[in-house]
């Protein structure tokens, strides 16, 4: 079990996550994912991940939540090959609504 302090104080710290200034000058293409049920927190931070990268694009799968690499294995391993091999990533993985997509 984890003492009280300890869990806010790691809380704290995810809370005030921020992006590396020199993200900017990544070469590295970025994919940032999570389930459609996920946390809004984690949800808002999707963009915010991807566009910190020149090369970034974000992702959401739909009708799963935190876990959704377990809840759809088969979307995640075609998602990891896809994005490894630098093809189109599969269909299941949508931009959120309201965010155009970024394709690099």
């Amino acid at each position: 079990m984890m003492a009280p302090g300890t869990f806010v104080r790691g809380g704290t710290e995810l809370m005030g996550y921020r992006l590396l200034e020199r993200s900017r000058a990544s070469g590295s293409r970025v994919l940032a994912v999570a389930g459609e049920r996920e946390q809004q927190l984690i949800l808002r931070s999707l963009p915010e991940v991807a566009t910190a990268y020149p090369r970034g694009q974000h992702r959401v799968v739909p009708a799963v939540g935190h876990a959704w690499n377990a809840e759809a294995p088969d979307v995640f391993a075609r998602m990891v090959r896809s994005h490894v091999n630098g093809h189109g990533l599969p269909e299941q993985l949508v931009v959120p609504a309201g965010r155009p997509p970024r394709v690099h």
